[in-house]
């Protein structure tokens, strides 16, 4: 079918502003004949004899009408009927109209619900509650299934927690705002991490979390905390570690050990400072491998020599 003059070729703008009183528009896309990307407009009756007709299948062309559409309300119910149907074959222009009009758009939830993000907006900005069609998009990404649960629902969201606990931190939130309480779900991806099993084993479990024992012996500074705060007792496992800093070596003889801790004695002995308190606080005694550091300053190596002689007097006694 040849169209010639009665085809003309259109902007948005003008498609928009000025022809949709008169016409329905026809997006012709790779048709045989028309440069892609144009919007042609011709008489509904014409429309109506091509074949392949394709109405607005374009995102960027249904987010504009949201515009129209908004900006014109006193264009006749037919007309907006028929536009509404345009926008609402796809998720971000029916999510902009909903917000647009502040109200649930209702023809446009079936496409809103295929994407994830647009379900998780709408619940939150237009619902205000729970959106049950869109919730099967949502549990496929972790962190919109953590908001959904946190900023919906206050509540658990049992259909996302596996795409949750496969993130180390989503698990970990998900568990300490959510949960309120131990997430069995994500505890292997919690114990991949030595900051975060650190955290859930003080915050949710408050006390020992094996499975991220390992994870935690890794880190000197966290190790120490793990024994002080956490289990309030040795971590053999993480020794290794802590013995690679003077001042958690130092710091494990006296609040955990309350005793010699062999294994952080050699970085303790290179300073003065802590190998004279070392030998007070923890040993009550000599520190054979401490002296060479602590006779390097005067004041320490005088104390030193008399915290020795007050403990001879106590021994002779």
């Amino acid at each position: 079918m040849k169209l010639e003059n009665k085809v003309f070729c259109l902007s948005v703008a003008e498609l928009l502003h000025e022809s949709l009183d008169d016409y329905y528009a026809c997006y012709i896309h790779k048709r045989a004949g028309y440069p892609d990307g144009y919007l042609y407009e011709l008489p509904i009756e014409e429309y109506n004899k091509l074949d392949n007709k394709l109405l607005y299948d374009d995102e960027s062309l249904a987010n504009a009408f949201v515009n129209y559409v908004f900006d014109n309300v006193g264009m006749s119910s037919s007309k907006a009927l028929f536009l509404e149907q345009q926008i609402a074959k796809f998720a971000t222009s029916s999510l902009r109209y909903a917000l647009k009009t502040e109200r649930p758009f209702v023809l446009g939830e079936e496409a809103i619900s295929s994407n994830p993000v647009t379900s998780l907006k709408y619940a939150v900005s237009i619902l205000n509650g729970r959106f049950h069609q869109g919730e099967e998009a949502i549990s496929k990404d972790g962190q919109l299934s953590y908001k959904y649960a946190t900023k919906v629902l206050n509540d658990v969201f049992p259909l996302g927690e596996p795409a949750i606990a496969k993130d180390s931190k989503l698990s970990y939130h998900y568990a300490k705002d959510v949960v309120k309480g131990r997430f069995f779900y994500g505890e292997g991806a919690i114990a991949r991490n030595s900051n975060y099993s650190y955290f859930y084993a003080k915050d949710i479990i408050g006390g020992e979390f094996h499975q991220g024992e390992w994870a935690i012996s890794s880190n000197t500074k966290l190790s120490y905390h793990y024994a002080h705060q956490v289990i309030k007792k040795p971590f053999p496992r993480g020794e290794e570690a802590i013995a690679k800093d003077k001042n958690f070596s130092f710091y494990y003889a006296r609040d955990v050990l309350k005793g010699v801790f062999k294994l952080g004695e050699k970085v303790i002995s290179k300073d003065p400072q802590l190998s004279f308190n070392y030998a007070k606080s923890v040993i009550g005694g000599s520190f054979k491998k401490g002296e060479a550091a602590i006779s390097e300053v005067e004041v320490l190596w005088s104390m030193y020599n008399s915290l020795l002689a007050k403990v001879e007097n106590k021994e002779s006694i």
